[in-house]
């Protein structure tokens, strides 16, 4: 309010934010720059004069700063103001992500604008994941104009042939505005399935899963048997390729079907077929892997150990 009879130029006024607890305020429009005169004996309301920031070290913690007023060099108003630190968005998991070997997966997020005001910049949200055998073909997305209130969705593609499931996986996100400063941020963990269309199991004799003949020298015979547990026929033949990993591997020989083939499988129905392995010497057991392919494309995989 200019209480005086004069008109008081705009250059003449010096409107100003000073932090004053350390850390966590930024202040890149700490001064005001007035775009007209104050007439005489006139009440001005000015919008938007200072922008002041808190990062998110001042989240939880106090934080004060004081607007300093001064007219032609002279101090004439001065008021401090607390603050309190909230984020600025908000970022989530829209659900957990389910790997289905050999199709394409989706990490789904939900960004939200939690103030008052649409967000000042353009912004990014980019996302990672230490999920083993997962890759992203894009870890960006653009989220442009996110108003007062809003919430986004925006979605990210992956490929998952080496994902083997049943791990607890962490998703991190970050959305960054334009000029660099972030105002999101997503840190979660979540239990990921992987889901097949295809069941396994191997018999050695009687019982499913007992293959600890493996580890007695000489020829073993296995059943495999492959159903189909989806509610879709077999688009094509199943490959079957098995091997046997561990710190024993060499000693085994595949003297019959280290690869089978079998033919489209309708929903609920189920095939076998035999595999020969020749151990050379007794030893202390390993990992009997198959690895699934329907069409050239992996759909699953089923490991046991013996």
């Amino acid at each position: 309010r200019n209480l005086s009879d004069a008109t008081i130029s705009a250059r003449d006024i010096d409107i100003r934010a000073v932090a004053k607890t350390a850390g966590g305020i930024a202040l890149p429009g700490s001064v005001a720059l007035l775009p007209k005169d104050l007439a005489a004996k006139s009440l001005n309301h000015i919008v938007g004069a200072l922008d002041l920031r808190l990062d998110e070290s001042a989240i939880g913690a106090a934080a004060s700063v004081e607007i300093q007023i001064s007219a032609k060099g002279q101090r004439v108003a001065t008021e401090t103001r607390n603050l309190t630190a909230g984020r600025l968005t908000r970022i989530d998991l829209v659900e957990t992500p389910v790997v289905r070997l050999g199709y394409p997966g989706a990490l789904k997020l939900r960004i939200t604008n939690l103030s008052s005001l649409p967000l000042p910049e353009n912004a990014t949200v980019s996302v990672s994941t230490n999920m083993d055998g997962v890759s992203f073909p894009k870890t960006t997305a653009d989220v442009n104009g996110l108003g007062a209130g809003e919430a986004r969705e925006t979605s990210f593609a992956f490929n998952a042939d080496g994902y083997s499931g049943g791990s607890s996986v962490n998703f991190t996100a970050s959305l960054n505005l334009a000029s660099g400063r972030r105002v999101g941020i997503l840190n979660e963990t979540r239990e990921v399935p992987a889901l097949q269309d295809y069941s396994f199991k191997a018999r050695n004799g009687l019982f499913d899963g007992d293959i600890s003949d493996l580890k007695k020298s000489g020829k073993t015979r296995l059943v495999i048997f492959v159903k189909n547990i989806s509610a879709r026929r077999g688009a094509s033949s199943l490959t079957l390729t098995a091997s046997i990993t561990g710190p024993n591997a060499a000693n085994f020989t595949f003297t019959k079907g280290n690869q089978l083939v079998f033919g489209p499988l309708d929903p609920g129905k189920e095939q076998k077929q035999k595999i020969v392995i020749k151990a050379e010497n007794k030893n202390s057991g390993g990992t009997f892997v198959l690895e699934v392919r329907e069409g050239g494309k992996l759909i699953g995989k089923y490991k046991e150990n013996f």
